[in-house]
């Protein structure tokens, strides 16, 4: 949605980011308060701990993998001109990290954030000629592109069937989440990017990272019979439908009045 609606490049960074790490906090804080549920309690620092080295680990294992797939592009580049080497390398990248204990989502974006970014992040220093390497190519981009719709489709289908609408209490919960959760986006964005353009701090204070992670974690309670995991189920399914819902609409009316008030602007001049 950010690429779409245009917003600026430091923007579009702030949500990529955002994105990535909810789910790796979602996932960390989901297993911390099933440990709470089942054991009884949690030791603060362990959490603190897994979530220092789930970072710190997984994104060196995703730049180390960056590095090495630029060294080796060119001769896999003659072998196979496709670009499905570097989804099954990614894809031994999230199942290697994760075999590990640490979190494949953000070895995966190091990985990406490195072909990229090779030369910003000092690569040339290590890697003799680098910018002779191939990285990223138009083609690769409308691949991804092309997946990321794929995977999006498939998410609402599962969204839409997990959903149970026989009970509304669900949704009144939901919707009060939703909606502090967007006063807190709103003083976020006004503290910390005041510099941001009216356009792109709306629209930031609007995209709440909110999908398929949350879905996927909201059924493991259910796995190990906690008590209440039907509730947390639904309520969290509410929240990723209604934060969609009223994240789409806002967005939608927002761009609307942009247009009303650029067109008298225009009719003016």
């Amino acid at each position: 949605m950010a690429k779409i609606l245009g917003l600026q490049q430091k923007t579009q960074n702030i949500l990529i980011l955002e994105s990535a790490i909810t789910d790796v906090t979602c996932i960390i804080g989901t297993v911390a308060m099933m440990q709470i549920a089942t054991s009884g309690g949690v030791a603060p620092g362990n959490v603190i701990g897994s979530t220092l080295a789930s970072f710190v680990f997984a994104i060196a294992i995703g730049l180390g993998a960056g590095g090495i797939w630029l060294y080796a592009s060119e001769f896999i580049t003659r072998i196979n001109k496709t670009v499905f080497p570097a989804v099954s390398f990614v894809f031994a990248i999230y199942g290697l990290t994760e075999f590990l204990g640490f979190s494949g989502a953000i070895a995966s974006l190091a990985f990406g954030l490195t072909l990229s970014n090779h030369r910003q992040l000092g690569l040339y220093k290590f890697i003799d000629k680098i910018d002779k390497y191939q990285t990223v190519t138009e083609r690769d981009r409308h691949f991804y592109e092309e997946l990321v719709f794929i995977l999006k489709t498939f998410f609402f289908i599962y969204l839409g069937v997990s959903m149970k609408i026989s009970d509304l209490v669900p949704f009144i919960i939901a919707g009060l989440i939703v909606m502090g959760t967007y006063l807190l986006r709103h003083l976020y964005v006004k503290m910390l990017h005041p510099q941001l353009e009216r356009r792109d701090a709306r629209v930031l204070s609007l995209l709440v990272p909110k999908g398929l992670a949350a879905a996927v974690l909201a059924g493991l309670p259910a796995t190990i019979n906690m008590e209440g995991a039907p509730i947390i189920e639904n309520i969290t399914y509410s929240v990723v439908f209604i934060s969609i819902l009223l994240t789409s609409i806002a967005v939608t009316i927002g761009e609307l009045k942009d247009v009303k008030t650029i067109q008298p602007l225009d009719e003016k001049n």
